[in-house]
């Protein structure tokens, strides 16, 4: 039996968001979330017909997003 490589088992435990699931991690309706594929906002995999959206692009628009607090 072979080994699977790092990468493989890494990919397995970070499996693909469906465009609802996507939605709801950033609280936007699925309507906003395609337009915003749509618009090319947000990278996204096309599995056949399937739209999926990797958890880690979902947390990096989340991150690039962020606005720190101004100090006073």
């Amino acid at each position: 039996m072979a080994l699977e490589a790092p990468q493989t088992r890494e990919r397995i435990l970070h499996p693909l968001l469906s465009i609802p699931e996507a939605a709801k991690i950033l609280g936007v309706s699925v309507w906003t979330l395609r337009q915003w594929l749509s618009q090319r906002r947000l990278p996204y995999i096309k599995v056949g017909r399937l739209t999926k959206l990797k958890i880690e692009d979902v947390e990096g628009f989340i991150e690039g997003h962020r606005c720190e607090a101004m100090t006073v």
